[in-house]
């Protein structure tokens, strides 16, 4: 697909979303850049490293500014007009977006998160992941799967996750949720969650895959 040569580079993450009809592609290339394209392949915006300005979250523009800083971005999810991107391979460890405007897609300004283990902060951020209007997080070092709102206010975590399980991805099918985890847990490195009914309950993890 295309032939810009910046698609040649490692590509971490990948997401399809269609806002107004259109179709587009967004890729997280870790260390590299985010990058929106069509679906032919032509791309549409180049997003490198922040400058340390664009966020209304000073712990990102801290970092961001640093000439220390990295730029790890892991994965990229879509919801309701934003792109979220996870740089959990960066030191500082943030949630990120990214938003359209005539055309173009631009840092947004909220981000949250931060390298830490208080609620909200991350312990690599390596998968995020949007479903039922809230943003997961796979919170990889961490062994967790972590739920906020669509405007980064922490939520909760999915509970009965094993310790030592890096949890690398979690996504949605027919009632339950999955996630892969680099670690095995026991014999597999695959694993389902059920959606407890009862409202305000976290999903636990089932038996059998």
């Amino acid at each position: 697909m295309g032939t810009d040569e910046r698609l040649k580079d490692n590509i971490h993450g990948i997401v399809f979303f269609r806002p107004q009809l259109k179709k587009y592609l967004a890729v997280a290339q870790e260390g590299k850049r985010v990058l929106v394209l069509n679906i032919d392949g032509t791309i549409v915006s180049d997003l490198v490293k922040p400058i340390g300005r664009e966020f209304e979250f000073e712990p990102a523009n801290d970092f961001f500014s640093s000439p220390e800083s990295n730029f790890g971005v892991t994965d990229v999810t879509y919801l309701d007009g934003i792109i979220y991107a996870s740089t959990g391979y960066s030191k500082g460890d943030f949630i990120l977006t990214i938003e359209e405007k005539e055309g173009s897609w631009n840092w947004g300004r909220l981000a949250w998160g931060g390298k830490g283990d208080e609620p909200g902060q991350f312990q690599t951020a390596h998968g995020v992941y949007a479903h039922d209007g809230h943003i997961l997080v796979a919170n990889r070092a961490a062994g967790q799967v972590v739920k906020f709102t669509k405007g980064g206010k922490f939520v909760e975590l999915f509970r009965d996750i094993p310790e030592k399980s890096l949890v690398c991805n979690v996504s949605y099918k027919d009632e339950h949720y999955f996630f892969n985890a680099l670690q095995a847990i026991g014999t597999k490195s695959l694993h389902r969650f059920m959606p407890i009914p009862e409202k305000g309950c976290c999903p636990q993890l089932c038996p059998g895959i």
